[in-house]
């Protein structure tokens, strides 16, 4: 039977009546998988994904932007993105238990965006980063005003502040000082099942054997 002939069944017996009780009662049981992580393009439009990426790929199979694994301030709502940085880029950085030895970067606004926690800001130079959004190559500030980071385009490049974690593994923001920037991890990642669980009325008719 296809999907759309079990739904119709279901439906069918469902309405159906005898002597004023509904021949099965049909219930849903349905288990929904924990999120394993967001994950965002930086590159126009932007995109968000609900499920592990690393890039994104057009209609004609040509990658158009990297993806990045996004977090928030718990206070603010501010961005940032996560990973570690290897051979020059910015990759995804899996979680295993308690121990998490991936990076986190404030998404700048702009040069008018200011940095108030002053004690992670001590070290400007050195925490300031520009990353390409198409292939995620990334670099300090200062490494860019010498030699280009990649070979696209400046217009699609982003500057982030690299977060100087406390113990605990804790990336406080520091655009507002208060709040900590928290990744959508819920839970191991598993598949939803889903099944039908039938209860049927005595009513219902039975073949009486010949």
């Amino acid at each position: 039977m296809t999907n759309e002939q079990v739904i119709a069944f279901i439906t069918v017996c469902a309405r159906a009546e005898r002597d004023g009780a509904n021949l099965i009662k049909p219930r849903y049981h349905f288990f929904v998988r924990a999120l394993e992580g967001a994950y965002i393009t930086l590159a126009s439009p932007k995109r968000l994904f609900l499920h592990r990426k690393h890039s994104f790929t057009n209609e004609n199979n040509k990658t158009d932007a990297t993806v990045f694994e996004a977090a928030v301030c718990t206070d603010c709502g501010r961005m940032a993105i996560v990973g570690r940085e290897e051979g020059g880029a910015l990759r995804p950085s899996a979680r295993k238990g308690l121990d998490d030895p991936s990076d986190f970067y404030y998404l700048k606004d702009g040069a008018e965006d200011v940095l108030i926690d002053e004690e992670d800001c001590a070290d400007d130079a050195t925490n300031d980063f520009v990353i390409c959004s198409v292939c995620g190559a990334i670099s300090t500030e200062a490494d860019t005003k010498f030699k280009p980071l990649c070979e696209h385009s400046e217009s699609n490049y982003r500057k982030l502040r690299k977060i100087e974690q406390h113990k605990n593994h804790v990336a406080r923001c520091p655009a507002c000082g208060f709040g900590s920037f928290r990744r959508f991890y819920l839970g191991k990642r598993e598949q939803p099942p889903l099944y039908w669980e039938p209860s049927f009325s005595s009513n219902f008719p039975t073949r009486k054997s010949p």
